[in-house]
């Protein structure tokens, strides 16, 4: 038997359940509290636009920590909300249409045995919210690069950025689309430019600089 919870008050919710609700497998219920206990074999349908974005993130968090699975549903102009939830790591994103509605009982098996669901129409709008996300990401990491004293070219970011999430030569060479000789090249560099030989101590200073206590000018660490 599977347990689906209901967790926001949303018209789409409601109207969903109409769908579920004569599913001899599915026990379907709503819930207005924290789950206070881990429950096996259940998903919480929580709609993003029934309350604000913060409290949307909470109620994930909550329910995860308790090996609940949580289908967020929303509308695909709301980008923002799309990229947060991911982050935090919702089982699956799905659009609020009538195909979504039609196909419900399908995508609980989906999520229920361990795989992730984005719907079609989110697809693009997803990974377009992504690669905005990744580019700011890197304005952010150059300029505060730059203020820490440590100027580099772009290719030289771009690398940097990969080598502070602790990827391997060949791994940031193939993400690139560039030789290994030449990862190692600009590897090189940004070891002279920071002022250290060792990876460890890169990376570390790296991270640093990102922290949220915001910039450092990194000496060699020990």
């Amino acid at each position: 038997m599977r347990r689906i919870i209901c967790i926001s008050d949303s018209r789409y919710l409601e109207d969903l359940a109409k769908h579920l609700r004569y599913e001899k497998e599915i026990d379907l219920s709503t819930w207005k509290r924290k789950p206070k206990r881990k429950l096996k074999n259940t998903i919480a349908f929580l709609d993003l636009q029934a309350q604000p974005l913060a409290e949307s993130c909470d109620l994930i968090r909550d329910y995860r920590k308790k090996d609940i699975k949580v289908f967020a549903f929303t509308d695909p102009s709301e980008l923002s909300e799309i990229g947060k939830v991911a982050e935090i790591g919702v089982s699956s994103i799905l659009d609020k249409s009538e195909k979504t509605a039609a196909t419900i009982t399908i995508l609980v098996q989906y999520v229920m045995n361990e795989q992730f669901f984005l719907s079609e129409t989110l697809v693009l709008p997803f990974l377009r919210e992504l690669h905005t996300r990744q580019e700011e990401n890197k304005q952010l990491f150059a300029t505060l690069l730059d203020k820490a004293g440590y100027p580099m070219t772009y290719r030289e970011i771009e690398i940097a950025y990969l080598l502070k999430k602790g990827l391997k030569n060949k791994e940031i060479a193939h993400l690139l689309k560039i030789s290994e000789g030449t990862t190692k090249v600009h590897i090189s560099n940004i070891y002279a430019k920071i002022g250290t030989k060792r990876r460890k101590n890169v990376q570390e200073i790296l991270g640093r600089i990102i922290s949220e206590k915001g910039v450092v000018h990194g000496e060699e660490s020990n």
